[in-house]
């Protein structure tokens, strides 16, 4: 017998209880503010043998319940075999017969229970059909072999049929290979010969009818050939061609004064008609030209010949390389059989001082003809005499009061050399364009010493200055190439990592030549709009340049740009990596509590994921989500590891004040999630929607938690348990592991 019992008592507990063949099982209590009212009650029973039991589950509010009772093992044990039955009636076989009447036939039929008869009437004569008329017929036949068939399709109407005779598999077999024929006639192989004779020849061809013949005659003799001939004679400018052949002689005279004669080909037309080729200027000569000259040094006039020259013109260039250098004033050049020209320096006749500067066995010489002298162009050689060389003492000192000229390593010197007396620090202000030198050094220096200076820097840049030792001690190192990547490493081999490949720039401080500060801050990337309504001046980020897998298991070592093992952003979000970038893998066949919150298209969620229809996008960068604190995870090798932790809703709801311990890790909480303090090695739990305000212990772990777990407090070790919905206010000690807690 089984009895269930629910009471209503005044300390607002339903007590519930189920008598089982007169034991009493204890259900749940209920905590009410009122006294309800139960609105409904099902049940079920299974097919089970074994200790009968009720599952009791209440749903509804405080005013309101309903009831479902799951009866369990109601069935019995399979009794003994009964006695056999008394034994049945003899059975009977029924029969039925037709017999045909004139108008049809008449159906009787005998049972247990009797004969019963039913009549059976023929049917009236239709009226007489109309006469239908074939009006055609096609036929096809397949090349197939097998059983054949046809199929006939009808069509037209009543009165006019046309039909189709489609056949198939007409075609047999293959017959077996025939007997051999007769042998045939002996073949004959046709012959030809060609006799010569007197008058040709004769060719015959005999073939298996016979001979047949054809004489070929020669023919006859051609009239002879003859051979023209041709004479050219000339008077003046008038030739006359005279040739002859088998029908005589025919002459003709052609005057050659409008022709252009071989003399006349080396000039061209500057001017006139295309075909006036008469009195018109000589071929240019080459320009500039190149010559050399082996006059003697103290000899003025000095020889050049470049035959390629045939007339000298203004503008004439020649670029002339001396076997010796030059002692003699007024020195000139002899061009070819052309006039000897004076040569001029800076327009001015050559003298003593002048003369190894234009001619100069150690140069090629450039002059320009003018028409009246050979005007000298340069050639790379110092040919300064008007300002001697200043000093390093004299720069550096600032001495030298007249115009000098000065060597590059002197100028090294001096600026190395140069002390910055009255360096003033007071203005940190931007340097422009009216600054001093000293006053812009000034300034610098201040904005240093304030810590204001901000170069922007690509990271592999940035790895060879430290490398170098060549960072500028105090200066903002601005990444601006700068986005997280990861290897896919993760605490649970099937939810790999990912970065999200949202680009942002670090901003890190050198605190020496060779050594970068681990803490910064960042900055909006240029012409970036995804964290274009983020505060990310006000985010806080802890950086190594290295991607070292050592001290970080995600560390890429291909592509990375150094990892960020921290980010605080401006809600206060505090967790040991990138969580703006780095997402984590669910497959929600292993989440079957909260499958309906992880449909991801490709299966990755952010650390705090808003999941709309299957787009994932990141809830951490709105206010909504602040104040999370997660600790590192680092195992037994001193390498830092990512958390595989992961918040997702699927509706503007909070995740805020969540303080979780270190090595905690591999945890999934669906829906809104605030206010839980969690102790150290917190991993592989599940946690259904609205969890809040719980204290747990240390060591929370494996766990799977319904809706509507709120403000209890935890010891350590809780561990394998599943707990049901609506689970709060409760207060559980040290090593609670291996419950299944339902409502």
């Amino acid at each position: 017998m089984i009895e269930i019992n629910v009471e209503f008592p005044q300390n607002e507990v339903i007590q519930a209880t189920a008598e089982i063949d007169n034991e009493t099982h204890y259900i749940s209590d209920i905590n009410i503010n009122a006294k309800p009212e139960i609105t409904g009650v099902t049940a079920s029973v299974d097919n089970n043998t074994g200790t009968p039991y009720v599952d009791v589950t209440p749903t509804g509010t405080g005013t309101e319940y309903s009831f479902d009772l799951a009866f369990h093992n109601l069935k019995g044990e399979q009794g003994e075999q009964g006695e056999t039955g008394a034994t049945g009636q003899d059975g009977f076989s029924p029969s039925v017969t037709v017999e045909q009447t004139e108008t049809g036939a008449t159906i009787t039929a005998t049972d247990k229970d009797g004969t019963t008869t039913a009549n059976l009437y023929n049917g009236v004569d239709g009226q007489d059909g109309t006469n239908a008329e074939i009006t055609g017929a096609t036929a096809s036949v397949t090349n197939t072999v097998g059983t054949p068939s046809v199929t006939v399709t009808s069509g037209g109407t009543a009165q006019s049929r046309s039909f189709d005779f489609a056949f198939t598999n007409l075609k047999g077999e293959k017959g077996d290979t025939g007997s051999t024929g007769a042998t045939g006639q002996d073949g004959f192989s046709p012959s030809a010969s060609v006799t010569q004779t007197s008058g040709g020849a004769t060719v015959s061809i005999t073939d298996k009818d016979g001979t047949t013949t054809a004489n070929i005659t020669n023919g006859t003799d051609g009239q002879d050939g003859y051979s023209p001939t041709a004479t050219v004679s000339q008077s003046g400018d008038v030739t006359t061609i005279s040739i002859t052949d088998k029908n005589g002689t025919t002459t003709e005279s052609i005057d050659l004064s409008d022709y252009v004669k071989d003399s006349e080909l080396s000039t061209v037309a500057t001017t006139g008609d295309y075909d006036d080729l008469i009195n018109k200027p000589p071929t240019p000569n080459p320009n500039p030209a190149y010559g050399t000259s082996s006059t003697a040094a103290a000899t003025a006039q000095k020889v050049v010949s470049i035959p390629a020259i045939t007339s000298l013109n203004v503008g004439q260039v020649l670029y002339i390389r001396p076997s010796t250098t030059s002692t003699v004033a007024n020195s000139t050049i002899k061009l070819n059989d052309f006039d000897a020209y004076p040569m001029r320096y800076n327009n001015a006749a050559i003298t003593t001082s002048t003369d190894s500067i234009v001619w100069n066995s150690a140069f090629v010489s450039i002059f320009v003809f003018d028409g009246s002298y050979w005007q000298f162009c340069g050639h790379g050689l110092d040919s300064n005499t008007t300002y001697s060389a200043m000093s390093v003492s004299e720069g550096t000192t600032g001495t030298a009061t007249s115009s000098r000229v000065m060597r590059a390593d002197y100028l090294k010197q001096i600026i190395q050399g140069t002390k910055l007396t009255g360096l003033s620090t007071s203005d940190s202000s931007d340097v422009v364009a009216t600054d001093t030198v000293l006053g812009g050094i000034g300034k610098l220096q201040a904005q240093i010493n304030a810590s204001k200076i901000l170069i922007n820097i690509t990271y592999d840049d940035l790895v060879t200055l430290k490398t170098n030792g060549e960072l500028y001690e105090g200066a903002f190192y601005r990444i601006v190439d700068f986005v997280t990547t990861s290897n896919g490493a993760s605490p649970n081999n099937n939810e790999p990592s990912r970065s999200a490949g949202h680009q942002f720039d670090i901003i890190i401080q050198a605190l020496g030549t060779s050594n970068l500060a681990d803490k910064g801050t960042c900055a909006l990337h240029e012409n970036d709009t995804y964290f274009a309504n983020n505060n990310l001046g006000a985010w806080t980020v802890y950086y190594d340049i290295e991607n070292d897998t050592t001290k970080y298991a995600w560390a890429d070592t291909t592509n990375g740009k150094g990892v960020i093992y921290r980010l605080i952003d401006e809600f206060d979000n505090d967790l040991p990596y990138d969580f703006k970038n780095i997402q984590f893998y669910r497959d929600s066949a292993n989440y079957t509590s909260i499958a309906s919150y992880l449909t991801a298209s490709d299966g990755y969620y952010y650390t705090f994921s808003k999941n709309s229809s299957g787009t994932i996008t990141d809830k951490s960068l709105d206010a909504l989500t602040h104040d999370n604190i997660i600790g590192q995870y680092i195992d037994a090798n001193n390498t830092m590891l990512l958390l595989n932790t992961t918040f997702v809703h699927t509706s503007t709801t909070v995740t805020d004040t969540n303080n979780i311990g270190s090595s905690s890790y591999n945890n999934t909480f669906a829906g809104s999630c605030y206010g839980n303090t969690i102790g150290m090695v917190c991993h592989d739990n599940i946690v259904d929607n609205n969890f809040i305000y719980n204290n747990i212990g240390h060591a929370f772990r494996t766990n799977t938690i319904g809706t509507d777990c709120k403000s209890n407090k935890i010891g350590n070790y809780c561990y394998d348990n599943i707990i049901s919905i609506n689970f709060y206010y409760n207060q559980l000690g040290d090593y609670f592991y291996g419950n299944t807690i339902s409502k």
